[in-house]
């Protein structure tokens, strides 16, 4: 069986509810759809802590590209618990976040840290054309 280290506490809810997930449909067909393809496989979640070598990491993420510092030091906490593991490392989404549709110009210091964290990855699903461009 293969082993998944899920690196979204979220999917290990198997009854989410709208406020579980920002009061947002897409969010929840999109989690739903993720157990789903999951389902046959020995699911292991961070807060676990009984997983040593996983086959894979599955991390789901909404809206993290951006410019707020708290965004920027999750994918950071998140690229450390990745590091420490040497295995295929899927990124099932994300996308930039604005308060508006507008393009807006990454902070410097923010690039960096967003490539850092995507180059773990050998996977990465990104949520639209809005977060391409």
């Amino acid at each position: 069986m293969v082993k998944i280290l899920v690196l979204d506490n979220n999917l290990k809810n198997k009854n989410l509810s709208l406020k579980d997930v920002g009061m947002n449909y897409g969010n929840m067909c999109f989690y739903y759809g993720c157990l789903d393809i999951f389902k046959n496989h020995d699911i292991y979640y961070l807060n676990d802590n009984n997983i040593e070598k996983p086959d894979y990491i599955v991390v789901s993420i909404a809206n993290s590209i951006c410019n707020i510092k708290s965004c920027n030091n999750h994918l950071k906490h998140l690229n450390n618990i990745m590091s420490k593991f040497s295995c295929k490392k899927i990124l099932l989404s994300i996308g930039a976040q604005n308060n508006d549709l507008s393009l807006f110009s990454l902070k410097e210091e923010y690039k960096i840290i967003i490539n850092d964290f995507l180059k773990q990855f050998d996977f990465i699903n990104l949520r639209g054309t809005y977060t391409q461009d």
